[in-house]
């Protein structure tokens, strides 16, 4: 029994590790205009370089979204796999 308690927080480490690697991605997700040539320097379009910096703010905010999300659902797994190692440990169930 004091192995399965020992599996699940095991697990419950790995996944808040998982989650914190996430979170720190989350927030290093950089603003690129999709407009903009990294070549010549400049937009295709001067016209539409505010919009191609719009879009890829909208794009970086989904994308930090979207590892959030990940990060949060592994957090949830974290705790859920903690407290039933825990519970495992202490009442010596299963």
């Amino acid at each position: 029994m004091k192995v399965v308690a020992v599996v699940l927080d095991l697990g419950a480490f790995v996944a808040g590790l998982l989650a914190a690697r996430y979170w720190w991605r989350a927030s290093r997700v950089d603003v690129v205009n999709p407009s903009y040539d990294p070549h010549t320097g400049v937009a295709p379009n001067p016209d539409y370089e505010q919009m191609g910096w719009t879009v890829g703010t909208l794009q970086a905010i989904a994308e930090a979204g979207r590892l959030n999300a990940i990060a949060a659902k592994l957090t949830a797994a974290a705790v859920l796999l903690g407290t039933v190692g825990n519970l495992v440990g202490v009442l010596g169930c299963w």
